[in-house]
């Protein structure tokens, strides 16, 4: 995400999170958007955006589930893993 995409990922809260976190992000003109949260193979686990939006700040609430309600963090991981990869096209 970045400004030659036109979308900018504003920030995250809290976060780490537990139960709920807000994403903030910002759109530099009136466009399609799709926000989507990906597992670690690159595999697509939920849309949380998909659809036009005017130029501006947004947010969208993400409660840490998958596209089928599953909690990703709570998927038998005996430690924590913390990676962020943000990707813009």
């Amino acid at each position: 995400i970045g400004p030659s995409c036109g979308l900018a990922l504003r920030g995250i809260s809290p976060n780490p999170f537990q139960g709920k976190t807000n994403l903030f992000y910002r759109t530099a003109e009136r466009s399609r958007t799709t926000l989507r949260i990906f597992d670690l193979k690159g595999r697509i686990q939920r849309t949380l955006v998909d659809g036009e939006l005017a130029a501006g700040d947004h947010q969208v609430v993400w409660d840490g589930a998958d596209q089928g309600g599953r909690r990703l963090g709570e998927l038998g991981r005996d430690r924590p893993v913390r990676r962020q990869r943000i990707l813009g096209s």
